[in-house]
């Protein structure tokens, strides 16, 4: 009897790779699906029946924490370090303390066509590369092969992904180790490469034309009035507020989310991570010492060892430790997934129309008067109640 791992419904993969990672035979490949997501494909041939790709499925085994998250609100002291950030420049410290301790830093990079990949840097200045917020799922490759290889080697880790990632390093791995720290983002979803990609395509990217510099949330104009900022090679440029790029758009709105993500195993108080950072919206009404239009961040320190990592940083930071309440008000994806979009199988079914045409035909939104109108309060209040409670099917 063949036991090898098989996913019969897509909600109940969110492609870290786990399985894959661990395979002794490397007969699993993680093969992209027609919307562009990657799941699991075994080899049956060179199958041992070892049963080990199950046993490392974070929805299958599904681990249990009981962590208090003690939470803060705050930004980085260092101007230029937070200009380079997405939101309080907080991330840049932790990896400041892994690499001083001759350590190894894990994080989602761009390679050289902008698409997004797990990787690894031994120096603060190759850590940059992991900075700012990538709307794409990153492909882990063998990351998780590379962190135990590090680990093994009594070198310090910190591994930051999405929460789901973290839960399927600490699958693969199996045990507890003192040398490793986890990471992960308040995380809304994980769109799909092959939408990135039709989008660079839509943008004119192509033979004649690259993206020579990218970022998805500029804070030039303020870190509320983000803008989409993307350099070409022959000096052009288009950029555009963050909330009107059709991308984001489509993004934000669930149009084409993973399909796990609307039913996330991972968006909760109770992380598995040692320390959670996100962008802290609703500062500027709770707490208004902290905000200057900047940007601030949301760390949840999870763990012994995220304490740890936020004694270190805080030297660093102005903060404040602020009630889990008022950090989740207007932080949903904190505890609850994405919302549905109904109009999702729409847009991957649509052969004709452009990227443009396909996101405005199929978005559950209105605009009036240049404001973006999005679901109506009550249903947004019903759907958090949803994902909250888990009784979404």
């Amino acid at each position: 009897m063949i036991i090898m791992i098989h996913i019969e419904n897509k909600e109940n993969c969110c492609g870290c790779a786990s399985c894959a990672n661990v395979c002794p035979e490397n007969c699993i490949v993680m093969q992209a699906d027609k919307e562009g997501f990657l799941y699991p494909n075994t080899n049956i041939d060179i199958c041992v029946n070892c049963n080990l790709c199950n046993k490392s499925c974070p929805i299958i085994i599904k681990k249990s924490t009981n962590n208090q998250s003690i939470i803060y609100g705050c930004y980085n002291k260092n101007e230029e370090i937070r200009r380079k950030s997405t939101s309080g420049g907080v991330f840049y410290i932790l990896c400041e303390y892994i690499i001083k301790n001759n350590g190894v830093v894990f994080g989602a990079a761009f390679d050289d066509e902008f698409n997004v990949y797990h990787n690894y840097a031994e120096t603060i200045a190759d850590c940059e590369k992991f900075m700012g917020s990538k709307y794409v799922q990153s492909v882990i490759g063998e990351s998780y092969k590379k962190v135990k290889i590090f680990l093994d080697d009594n070198r310090l880790v910190l591994f930051t992904g999405t929460p789901c990632q973290i839960s399927g390093l600490y699958a693969f791995l199996k045990k507890d180790y003192d040398n490793l720290f986890t990471q992960d983002i308040v995380c809304h979803s994980v769109p799909s490469p092959k939408v990135w990609s039709d989008y660079k395509k839509f943008i004119g990217v192509g033979d004649k034309k690259k993206i020579s510099k990218l970022n998805f949330r500029d804070k030039e104009s303020g870190w509320k009035n983000s803008t989409m900022d993307i350099v070409f090679d022959n000096g052009d440029c288009l950029s555009g507020l963050y909330s009107k790029n059709e991308y984001i758009s489509g993004f934000i709105n669930g149009l084409y989310s993973r399909p796990s993500c609307y039913n996330c195993n991972f968006s909760k108080i109770n992380r598995e991570s040692d320390i959670t950072l996100g962008d802290f919206w609703g500062v500027d009404t709770f707490y208004p010492e902290l905000f200057d239009n900047k940007g601030t961040s949301l760390v949840m320190v999870n763990s012994v060892k995220g304490k740890k990592l936020f004694n270190y940083a805080k030297k660093q930071l102005k903060y404040k430790s602020v009630k889990m309440s008022k950090a989740i008000w207007y932080n949903c994806a904190v505890v609850s997934s994405a919302d549905y979009n109904k109009n999702r199988s729409n847009f991957f079914n649509d052969k004709k129309n452009s990227f443009k045409d396909k996101v405005n035909n199929n978005l559950v939104f209105i605009k009036k008067d240049e404001k973006v109108y999005t679901l109506t309060l009550l249903e947004r209040v019903k759907n958090k109640i949803i994902n909250i409670m888990g009784l979404r099917k």
